[in-house]
Order: structure tokens, then C-alpha cells, then sequence
């Protein structure tokens, strides 16, 4: 196929050997393309032969590129620890989007020139929304326009620190059960140290409570393009209903 073999020559070097080592080209490589927009859902829908008009509802369609997607995602995660600059970089390239979003900090407000709970809160916030939708991706230490500023001023010296800090407060302020669906790790790009935060929708509801708002507790945040968003009550009862009912089989 020629979308396979146009995918496989936008791959690194290292990228191409840890593709023949995983024995998945075929499988994942249209999947990858979709998560690229390098195709369309229904070019994607050809290359797999399986065209839209033969499946029962939209929930389906939705459920089975949801499934593949993630898979592809997880064999992208494995292609980046081989060449993570390359990660980085497409990341940056690729911009914020549903899944997809940049924090210039962890704590330290650049213009403030100080630790700022605010900051940790909307970190946390992004989170939470990608663990309540359909996963995502956060860097730390990128601005919004993509500029790599690093986490060195969030003054936690080493990754261990900086890593046992983050879960820390994964577990304390949205709670251990949610917070299994995320995997952390620091990388360098630039010169700059940057936290990438891999989060996998979670089957549980994950509630927020607020960093800099001890009277805010058990908040549901959804992601809505690439905004992270407040549902109400009966908006977050709904939303986990419909969640639970697609995710059955």
C-alpha cells in the first residue's frame, strides 16, 4: 500500500529497525497514519477493508478506531524511547489538539517569578480530562506556542525527584485508581529537560480536586478539542454513563 510505504519513509532510521523488530508494520502503520491525519477515516477504513456502510452505528466505528488508535499509540510510545528527540520534536510540530497539550511548568510561573498552586492545578486539570476522554499527551516545559523552555525552574534537582513529585500528586488529587492509566518520563530536547505525561483513557471516573481551592473537591474535567473543560453534575453523570455504555462490548 502506498500510505504503508510513505509511513514507513517518514521513520527515523532507529524508527524503521524497532518497526522490523515489532513484527507490527502492517497492522499498525494505517493505524499511525490516522494518528498522524495522514489519512482520512475513510481512506483508513479501504486500506483495512472494512468500509463504513457495513457496520451496525457510529459507536462501533468509534469504538474500533478508538481501539486501533490507541494500539498505534502504544507502539508510537516504543518508537519514541528509541528516539525520543524525534518524539519531542514531531510533538512540538504537531501543536495542542484533543490530545495534545503543552505546560510551560509544572509550578513556577515565569511571570510571577514564583511557585504558583494555580499552575499544578491546571496540569493536574489536563490530566484528569484526558483520563475521562480518549487519552492524550501533555509536555511539560513547552510553551503554548511550542517554545522549549524546560523544567528546571519548578526547582525539583533530579528526574526522580521531579517524577515521584508528579505522582505524588496524581495520587493525592485525582486518586491511585485513575492516575494507573498514566506513565511519566523525562526527556532531553534542546539542552532542556522535558516531562512527557502519557495518559490512557480510563475506565474509572477521575474527579479533581483543586491544588489552590481546598472548597473544589471531586471536579470532572472532559477534553473538547484542545480545551480542557468543566462538566457540571448531571453533564459529568451523563458523560460517564454514555463513557461506560460505548466501553462495553
Amino acid at each position: 500500500c502506498s500510505v504503508i510505504s510513505q509511513e514507513i519513509n517518514l521513520l527515523s532510521n532507529h524508527r524503521k529497525l524497532a518497526f522490523q523488530e515489532l513484527g507490527f508494520v502492517e497492522d499498525f502503520l494505517p493505524s499511525l497514519a490516522l494518528l498522524r491525519d495522514a489519512i482520512t477515516p475513510l481512506e483508513y477504513a479501504k486500506i483495512m477493508h472494512q468500509p463504513l456502510d457495513q457496520w451496525d452505528s457510529v459507536e462501533k466505528i468509534k469504538n474500533e478506531f478508538n481501539q486501533r488508535l490507541f494500539a498505534a499509540t502504544s507502539v508510537m510510545t516504543y518508537l519514541n524511547l528509541v528516539d525520543p528527540y524525534s518524539s519531542i520534536k514531531n510533538l512540538i510540530e504537531a501543536g495542542e489538539s484533543e490530545k495534545l497539550e503543552f505546560k510551560s511548568s509544572l509550578r513556577f510561573s515565569l511571570h510571577k517569578g514564583t511557585y504558583d498552586k494555580e499552575l499544578t492545578h491546571e496540569v493536574l486539570k489536563t490530566i484528569a480530562g484526558f483520563l475521562n476522554t480518549n487519552g492524550g499527551t501533555l509536555l511539560i516545559g513547552i510553551g503554548d506556542g511550542g517554545e522549549v523552555i524546560g523544567i528546571k525552574k519548578d526547582g525539583l534537582k533530579n528526574n526522580d525527584k521531579y517524577l515521584l513529585h508528579l505522582t505524588g500528586l496524581f495520587n493525592k488529587y485525582i486518586g491511585k485508581e485513575a492516575t494507573t492509566n498514566i506513565k511519566t518520563r523525562i526527556e532531553t530536547y534542546l539542552g532542556k529537560r522535558i516531562c512527557i505525561v502519557e495518559c490512557k483513557e480510563s475506565e474509572i471516573p477521575a474527579y479533581l480536586d483543586n491544588i489552590s481551592n481546598k472548597k473544589e473537591v471531586e471536579i470532572y474535567f472532559v477534553r473538547t478539542g484542545p480545551s480542557t473543560v468543566r462538566l457540571g453534575t448531571k453533564q459529568a453523570v451523563e458523560h460517564i454513563r454514555n463513557k461506560t455504555a460505548r466501553n462495553q462490548p
